[in-house]
């Protein structure tokens, strides 16, 4: 858990800084409408294309990590309106073809404006101090909760007699925080592994108090030069605290 908050923390750091890269290519984009070739070829060089996408994408990460905002909601900003503003940017141009679509990249062009509004402002709201600040809050959070979520569990195997009754325990162990995978007894040559994992998940399953079942280990051994198998029967008994 520590670790993954770790991660989101850096990732913060990284999108913060990959907004003040962008920022330069902003610049320059914003340059050549000023003072640089006609409007048909910006649109269709690469700084454009580029600017276009990163800079929604950028935009709707910080509004997706500061508001936290539903993830439909930030594939509009992400993908939609940069989408839709290359394409009538790369079709139209004043005066010639595709004049019709005017209003169009004029609408796109101001949620354009306002995804760049944005983006400025995300360059300043979050520092790397206040990077680091947020994701050791949530690490601190995320260790509470660790705390708080600690569990105990409790393992029980009884003997059973040959009418199918319980018997004397056979062992039992108990411990915390990590269920175990198996337990082991004691066989007539050898430790005998019994799996726990199918049990666990059907006590976790079925959301019971306590969760027993008849267990049977086979051991092979031999007697007299002759392979004899030993069967044991236990009942099992599982309980998370």
């Amino acid at each position: 858990m520590r670790s993954l908050l770790t991660t989101i923390n850096q990732t913060s750091f990284l999108f913060w800084m990959y907004r003040w890269l962008l920022l330069p290519l902003l610049l320059f984009t914003c340059g050549s409408f000023l003072e640089g070739p006609s409007y048909r070829v910006i649109v269709r060089e690469w700084p454009f294309v580029v600017t276009c996408i990163a800079l929604p994408l950028l935009t709707a990460q910080f509004l997706h990590q500061i508001y936290r905002l539903h993830l439909a909601l930030v594939a509009i900003p992400a993908f939609i309106i940069p989408a839709g503003y290359i394409y009538f940017a790369q079709a139209y141009y004043h005066g010639g073809k595709n004049e019709q679509y005017q209003l169009h990249i004029t609408i796109f062009f101001i949620l354009m404006c306002l995804l760049g509004v944005v983006y400025l402002y995300s360059l300043f709201v979050i520092t790397p101090k206040e990077v680091r600040a947020e994701g050791a809050e949530a690490e601190a959070e995320g260790g509470e909760a660790e705390q708080e979520a600690k569990f105990g569990y409790e393992i029980t195997l009884y003997n059973l007699d040959s009418e199918g009754q319980r018997g004397a325990m056979k062992l039992q162990e108990q411990g915390e925080d990590e269920l175990p995978d198996y337990i082991t007894v004691d066989g007539f040559s050898k430790n005998i592994a019994i799996s726990l994992h199918e049990y666990w998940e059907a006590y976790l399953d079925n959301d019971l108090d306590e969760y027993s079942t008849d267990v049977t280990t086979y051991e092979t051994i031999v007697k007299f030069g002759e392979p004899m198998q030993l069967v044991d029967k236990y009942q099992l008994v599982l309980k998370i605290t």
